[in-house]
């Protein structure tokens, strides 16, 4: 089986497939030719913008976020002009409504972020693109960890590694994470499995176990051989965040503590995924196993430029 990777820019070492294309999600005409010319059985749609610092600045707007609805429409219409194609899967999110709120139906979807609407956008555009000759689903992955992981998420372990992190209050704050191995067998799981079991349908992707950041953070910790993590009490966290939005208004963009960040770590999130396992089985990596191949990649990375000298919290 031949894999063929179309994405902006070229995959990393280790990551590449037999052919790779290099086109823009929002050239028609080149995305046109190059899926017409692959003659593939199944699609995984990923491409996306997505920016954490700018998902609801209102400055940015939608405009920012066309690969995720310019490119979606772009790719629907080449598909629907090619035989053979089994499967796609589409690539939405959890942010399509508030994090936390689990959408059973489309019209229940508030999404709080510029990122959320854009994508809220595509998924409304596959339900009602009547050119579809074959099998399709759409996922919406949670928070995606493990070896591989956004910049912001290293920088996370970097606090914990020289003790700079801190708990807030002794709750365990649960979320329904993803490891990255996992989330992968899911996507394989959903391009394999029966058409009866999956076509039309949306599937949320994250371990099937929501994991305590208390406890995620402490593991990363221990595997780091790092200082123990104190825990401060939430009144004094909110009077830091304070100074920290303080600090961002007079220019320190990148002071990592402030009241957004505080609201997004006590926002605990956890998803029903009872579907998501029937159709996809057991996970293959544990959660402490996932820790062991996360720190691991960190500390082969770590000396890269800015991942040492900056950070943000989770």
């Amino acid at each position: 089986m031949t894999s063929i990777g179309v994405d902006l820019a070229a995959p990393r070492a280790g990551s590449k497939p037999d052919v790779f294309h290099s086109v823009d999600m929002c050239d028609a005409t080149g995305l046109r030719n190059v899926i017409q010319a692959s003659g593939v059985q199944a699609v995984i749609h990923l491409a996306a913008t997505h920016d954490l610092t700018d998902m609801s600045n209102e400055r940015i707007g939608l405009t920012a976020y066309h690969t995720n609805t310019d490119g979606t429409k772009n790719l629907l219409d080449a598909l629907s002009e090619m035989r053979g194609i089994e499967r796609v899967i589409f690539t939405s999110t959890q942010l399509i409504s508030k994090i936390g709120h689990q959408v059973a139906a489309l019209d229940e979807a508030k999404p709080d972020t510029f990122y959320g609407k854009s994508k809220l956008i595509g998924e409304r555009m596959i339900h009602t693109y009547e050119r579809k000759p074959y099998s399709w689903v759409i996922v919406r992955p949670t928070t995606v960890w493990g070896p591989g992981m956004m910049m912001h998420y290293r920088r996370f372990i970097g606090y914990i590694e020289k003790g700079w992190y801190f708990h807030i209050t002794n709750r365990p704050l649960y979320k329904s994470y993803g490891y990255i191995d996992n989330v992968a067998h899911e996507y394989v799981s959903l391009l394999l499995a029966q058409n009866e079991d999956v076509n039309r349908k949306t599937f949320y992707l994250a371990d099937y176990d929501p994991i305590s950041l208390r406890d995620y953070a402490n593991e990363l910790g221990h595997c780091l051989e790092a200082p123990p993590i104190r825990t401060l009490p939430l009144g004094l966290c909110r009077f830091m965040a304070v100074l920290g939005d303080l600090l961002v208004k007079a220019g320190f963009q990148r002071f990592p503590y402030t009241s957004v960040r505080i609201k997004n770590i006590l926002n605990e999130y956890v998803y029903q995924l009872g579907e998501t396992q029937r159709v996809c089985g057991p996970l293959p990596v544990s959660f402490k196993e996932g820790v062991i191949r996360t720190i691991r990649s960190y500390k082969e990375s770590r000396n890269d430029r800015g991942d040492e000298n900056s950070g943000r919290l989770p």
